[in-house]
């Protein structure tokens, strides 16, 4: 089931997704080192990832579903899914925060991994289709 799922993927978003795992590893790798709580800092980072992860399925079904709409119910259901995106990070912010579920920065810096992860994707999947010929 799920590895259909993969399957049905189409290129960019497993190589964005890739992308952004790999920067997590990074950050995991560099940064730790400098944190006073290496815990909260872990945690907090791989919640960020995590969200990174949600947000950028959640991005590409939303454009999956918008282009089979008509041009303003399209435009209104892409704002639609924005605003849900932005409110659960704010969310999300606000627990870690309250909860002291893990470092705010390093939240973050997880979020900052679907930027990383969307750059990195088009030489990534460039590579990719390189390798396969």
């Amino acid at each position: 089931m799920i590895r259909n799922w993969i399957n049905s993927m189409n290129m960019t978003i497993k190589t964005m997704l890739i992308g952004i795992l790999c920067f997590g590893v990074f950050f995991q790798a560099v940064f730790v080192w400098l944190a006073s709580d290496k815990a909260a800092f872990t945690a907090g980072l791989w919640i960020g990832v995590g969200i990174s992860v949600f947000m950028a399925l959640h991005m590409n079904m939303s454009v999956e579903n918008a282009v089979e709409r008509d041009g303003e119910a399209a435009s209104g259901y892409m704002r639609k899914m924005y605003v849900i995106r932005t409110v659960l990070v704010i969310a999300l912010f606000f627990a870690v925060y309250f909860l002291k579920l893990g470092n705010v920065v390093a939240v973050f810096l997880g979020l900052f991994t679907l930027k990383l992860g969307a750059y990195l994707s088009v030489p990534l999947k460039k590579y990719i289709e390189k390798r396969k010929r």
